[in-house]
């Protein structure tokens, strides 16, 4: 879904409620690949930038589409706009996820029990002296122990994101990499790797 097509879908489904359950599959795209017709100088940053009401617009779209099943959103830049899942009341299958690792982010995935394929782009964890260092409520930023019971299929370049979100979950295949360049340290996320994917409920 791009600049224009976000506008005149939200403007569809808001017309017609009817239309939002029909609607199975989307994806949401603000990037790079956007021509100047599509961009203006009133939002986003890195490359990118959308029209003002764009994110809008795609909030209003999702908070229509109650039986949504797939939906990948693509972001360069800017991408801490995870506020437009709010509203969402959809339980997807699969999800594609590029933007920030926050507390909107957290929420709609603790609320997704049926979500089977995850690729996200971001992903923060924070040990306990940097929680006691923090002002924000960390619970807010932690995936439940309870949530995502269906995941089978796990994508995240963060080795931490594999090791917290794979234990006690049915995951089958886990896509990620090294984050350190130093024997030592890959030493390091290998064993944490292997000892989170031996806490899987299936065979990897």
């Amino acid at each position: 879904m791009d600049t224009s097509t976000a506008f005149d879908i939200g403007h569809a489904l808001s017309s017609n409620p009817r239309l939002g359950p029909l609607v199975e599959a989307l994806t949401i795209s603000a990037t790079a690949s956007m021509t100047n017709d599509d961009t203006s100088d009133g939002g986003g940053n890195a490359g990118t930038s959308v029209p003002d009401g764009y994110w809008d617009a795609v909030a209003n779209a999702l908070s229509r589409t109650t039986r949504l099943r797939h939906l990948d959103i693509h972001v360069d830049g800017d991408a801490t706009h995870a506020w437009i899942l709010r509203a969402s009341g959809f339980k997807l299958t699969s999800f594609h996820c590029d933007l920030a690792w926050d507390a909107d982010l957290v929420a709609f995935l603790n609320s997704q029990d049926r979500l089977t394929d995850l690729y996200i782009a971001d992903y923060a964890s924070y040990p306990t002296a940097v929680k006691d260092a923090m002002d924000t409520d960390t619970d807010t930023l932690s995936i439940s122990s309870t949530a995502l019971q269906s995941l089978s299929v796990l994508e995240c370049s963060f080795i931490d994101a594999v090791a917290a979100l794979t234990p006690g979950r049915p995951v089958v295949r886990v896509k990620t990499c090294f984050s350190r360049e130093d024997t030592e340290g890959k030493e390091e996320e290998l064993r944490r790797l292997s000892a989170a994917l031996q806490q899987t409920t299936r065979r990897v």
